[in-house]
């Protein structure tokens, strides 16, 4: 094993500048990797196939053209004004025709428009939309700000909510979490490493790696 080692030692001195080479370029590679790696991962969907939940979406969508997936729900709340009040009403048709105007969005169905008693909480303080989309799920995730943007007011209270807004909210949540992590894990570890190999170069390999 020694001459095993030693031989090893020699080879790597001579190519050093090979190698340094090759690492780098390998460093290169997965540096584009990793930043392309956020819009390659992607939170899938809740709908696991052989559940009731998969078979109940799988029967809405085929034959009532209702998709869960493909579906968003604003909702609208104000502690003082009813939705029966003149302002409370203008933010939500505000709100429903600036959303009708989007390619993404086929329908936009309100309490104002169909008149459902359902639509409105008891206490007339809440009431929702049902929005119909149209596109794949990255798409969806992608526009969920943009969307959330059209529905704000400065009158009452709005929030959009559906299976692409919790993913987009999950993938923010995660990044973020990632980064809050990292900022405090990496001085530590390389602090630790420094201790164990005694070298800042050595400490500094495992962390330029990872």
């Amino acid at each position: 094993m020694t001459t095993f080692y030693s031989w090893i030692a020699r080879t790597t001195f001579r190519f050093k500048w090979w190698l340094l080479g090759i690492w780098l370029a390998i460093f290169a590679v997965a540096a584009v990797g990793a930043a392309a790696s956020e819009h390659a991962l992607k939170v899938g969907g809740f709908s696991l196939p052989g559940t009731e939940f998969h078979s109940a979406s799988t029967v809405l969508s085929d034959d009532l053209d209702l998709s869960s997936d493909k579906a968003a729900l604003v909702v609208f709340h104000s502690d003082e004004l009813l939705v029966t009040d003149k302002p409370f009403f203008d933010a939500v048709e505000s709100a429903v025709q600036k959303l009708g105007q989007e390619e993404i969005v086929t329908e936009v169905e309100s309490f104002y428009e169909t008149g459902i008693p359902d639509m409105v909480s008891p206490d007339n303080h809440t009431t929702y939309a049902w929005v119909t989309l149209e596109g794949d799920e990255n798409l969806l995730e992608e526009e969920t700000p943009h969307l959330r943007e059209l529905v704000h007011s400065d009158t009452i209270e709005t929030y959009l909510i559906g299976n692409a807004a919790v993913n987009y909210d999950i993938e923010k949540a995660s990044a973020d979490d990632l980064v809050r992590v990292e900022r405090f894990t990496f001085p530590i570890v390389f602090v630790l490493l420094v201790l164990v190999f005694g070298s800042l170069v050595a400490a500094g390999v495992p962390l330029i790696l990872g």
